[in-house]
This record gives C-alpha cells, sequence and structure tokens, in this order.
C-alpha cells in the first residue's frame, strides 16, 4: 500500500508540511505525463517503497546530481533522497509552494 496517494505520480499534497519522506531510488525512465491531446515527456524516478513516481525538472535533477557528486541517474540507483513541501517553489513567478528533493544523509 502506497503512502502517499492514488496517483501515478507524488504531489506536494502528498506529503505533510514539515515533514520529510526517505526514498529510495529503484531507477529512472522517461515517460509522458501529460495527456494524449498535449504530451509531455519527462524524466522520472522510481521507488522502492512506493508505486508512485516522481518527476524531475530542471531545478531537482541539479540537487540530486550536486548531492550525490553525479548527474548520470544510473548513479543514483539505491541512494536516497529526501521529499518534502517547499513553500519558496516558485511557478510562473508566483510563489507557490511544491515538492523539493535533497540527498538524504
Amino acid at each position: 500500500m502506497s503512502v502517499f496517494s492514488t496517483s501515478k505520480y507524488i504531489k506536494k499534497e502528498s506529503v505533510k508540511p514539515g515533514e520529510a519522506v526517505v526514498l529510495t531510488i529503484a531507477g529512472h525512465g522517461k515517460e509522458n505525463v501529460g495527456t494524449t491531446e498535449q504530451p509531455d515527456e519527462k524524466w522520472t524516478l522510481s521507488f522502492d517503497e512506493i508505486e508512485e513516481k516522481l518527476t524531475l525538472n530542471s531545478t531537482r535533477g541539479n540537487e540530486l546530481g550536486g548531492g550525490f557528486g553525479s548527474y548520470e541517474m544510473d548513479d543514483w540507483t539505491g541512494k536516497q533522497i529526501e521529499v518534502y513541501v517547499d513553500p519558496n517553489v516558485k511557478f510562473g513567478g508566483k510563489r507557490v509552494g511544491g515538492l523539493a528533493v535533497r540527498v538524504h544523509k
């Protein structure tokens, strides 16, 4: 059973504010996260603990690549990350809050 929701992807509403969820990276892939009418291919991470995947944007990718010391996603398998809600995440120039990641130490 998932700790998140019935969605295919982790959403900010899935994580309690002020908490971080530790997840182990099982793999990565590129998939359409959009609709049939509006395809939108993004890199995603899958995890050992849950079925939902995390979409990677440039901010998340840079955070993990820098934290792991490698931007090759093949090197990330088996490593742990923390997923949390950052209220300072901006979208379209406005602060809306959103998911953020960091390397679990």
